[in-house]
């Protein structure tokens, strides 16, 4: 089996969707269907002008990775909303589509690969589509570039057994998908792709990323933009990882079950909060948006912190609510609606730039 890592923590490229269903970036990794499909055929009427977007198959899938891997013991942690100890939101305003809960800004690789970095024993996992732009051989016989793969940095490293497992998990649904794998590069006695990729080099953890299909192949789109199809990928890569990865050991804190030694959520005091209220504080992060969006998200940053923990915590910045801090229910509920008027706020400018 290799290393066994104590985390895993999930990177989903490129932008999402505002809140009114726009791409964050326009044009950025994205293909839009025209009236021909990959091999000269012509299209259904139905699929001309779809267009496809790379960032919302990746949110859509990795929030499945992320719950598949949580609902098993699993500690995850978003490397694009810089959020320790991932949780699935359960009074999210996207009840259809919980993926929206997910960071829609299209954050820096740099701000990325420096939350991974803070977990030495870390799997990290980039969750993207291919195109056919890429360097990827279609393999002999096969004169259309479609399939998934998974790429590794060059040699051999604690990454390369995590990849080989997650392609054999691949392997084993892909043909029920109706697609395939891209030829496997066995140079250095493993399937995975080995590429210098920043994601893959720049990160101390072990780093796998994975390439789902060609959302700009009509065929592998179609599987793409079902959610049976999502699904079994996410599962895929679920059976995978979870090879390599120890569930979190439960410790008693609190009279009640919290997280594994050493994964603290923020950077709250052991016994200053329940860890339920801590989780809600963490959704509250800022830091890693971009400095206009961060200016719209302290604010709410504050008021949460001030009904947590009172209005002279160094974290609720000027905020005074000229009574101490809530307690029990009234404050989970408050801090529920609290973090979703804060994304409103934040996806309404992300909109606007």
């Amino acid at each position: 089996m290799g290393h066994t890592f104590d985390c895993v923590i999930i990177d989903y490229g490129h932008g999402g969707l505002t809140l009114d269903g726009h791409s964050v970036h326009p044009g950025h990794k994205e293909y839009t269907f025209g009236q021909v499909d990959q091999d000269g055929h012509p299209l259904p009427e139905t699929l001309r002008g779809l267009t496809v977007r790379e960032g919302v198959i990746n949110r859509m899938i990795a929030w499945c990775l992320m719950k598949l891997l949580t609902d098993r013991g699993v500690v995850v942690h978003d490397a694009v909303a810089g959020r320790h100890d991932w949780k699935p939101e359960t009074s999210s305003r996207h009840a259809h589509q919980p993926w929206r809960d997910l960071e829609v800004a299209n954050i820096p690789l740099g701000d990325r690969i420096s939350f991974a970095n803070g977990y030495d024993n870390g799997l990290l996992i980039s969750v993207h589509s291919n195109a056919m732009g890429t360097a990827a051989n279609p393999g002999p016989g096969q004169d259309v570039v479609r399939g998934a793969a998974v790429f590794t940095s060059p040699g051999q490293t604690k990454a390369d057994p995590v990849a080989t497992s997650i392609w054999d998990a691949l392997s084993s649904i892909v043909g029920g998908l109706g697609t395939r794998m891209l030829t496997p590069e066995t140079t250095d006695g493993d399937p995975d792709y080995e590429r210098a990729f920043a994601v893959l080099t720049k990160t101390d953890c072990a780093a796998v990323l994975i390439e789902g299909l060609f959302f700009d192949n009509i065929d592998d789109a179609m599987v793409l933009l079902s959610g049976g199809g999502r699904t079994t990928l996410a599962n895929a890569y679920m059976r995978g990882i979870m090879a390599h990865v120890e569930p979190r050991r439960v410790v008693q804190r609190f009279g009640g079950t919290t997280y594994k030694p050493g994964v603290l959520l923020d950077d709250l005091t052991v016994g200053e909060v329940h860890p339920a209220i801590a989780e809600r504080l963490d959704r509250f992060r800022y830091h890693h948006l971009p400095p206009h969006l961060q200016a719209v998200s302290k604010p709410f940053s504050d008021l949460a912190h001030a009904l947590a923990l009172g209005d002279n915590h160094p974290k609720a910045g000027n905020v005074t609510t000229g009574q101490g801090p809530l307690e029990g229910p009234a404050l989970t509920e408050a801090l529920t609606l609290l973090w979703q008027a804060k994304n409103a706020a934040v996806y309404t400018m992300v909109g606007r730039g």
